[in-house]
């Protein structure tokens, strides 16, 4: 039987999601535990806890977006969308003869990409990370080298 990835590409990122109390199943008192709950399909995306501040994935988006847009820094993007919405990845390529080196000693012609990480259910942490990616190589592989990075741990602070 084949596995099937459960992805959406490009889409199923802009939703909303928000915090639920969870009770104490025996007192009902309060827990300290939360579901995420997705606005659109009441989905449970993530379960969490007071402490954890939830980021909405299409915020993210937005963030690097209006950089971009503010910059007029023309981009590729794609956004991966997994589990049901609790895990988003976007890849920014940035286009442009300016954004691109040729590193000669191996024939290798390089460009820049940011990479936009969030999650619902703490399994990610929300970051953005900042590289070069080979555009074309002498043997055909394609990576990602990382330069930069942010990263913020989810948090209601």
């Amino acid at each position: 039987m084949p596995i099937t990835a459960d992805q959406q590409i490009d889409t199923g990122y802009d939703f909303t999601a928000r915090q639920v109390a969870v009770p104490h199943p025996v007192t009902g008192k309060k827990s300290g535990f939360f579901m995420n709950i997705r606005d659109d399909n009441d989905e449970i995306v993530g379960w969490t806890t007071e402490r954890y501040g939830l980021v909405n994935h299409k915020d993210v988006i937005s963030f690097a977006d209006n950089a971009f847009a503010a910059r007029d820094i023309d981009v590729e993007r794609k956004i991966i969308v997994t589990e049901g919405g609790s895990k988003m990845r976007a890849v920014y390529n940035l286009k442009g003869e300016q954004f691109k080196a040729e590193i000669p000693e191996v024939g290798d012609l390089v460009g820049y990409t940011l990479t936009a990480q969030n999650s619902l259910d703490r399994s990610l942490k929300l970051a953005y990370a900042l590289g070069i990616e080979r555009l074309v190589c002498t043997n055909g592989m394609t990576t990602l080298e990382k330069e930069f990075d942010l990263t913020k741990k989810h948090s209601s602070q």
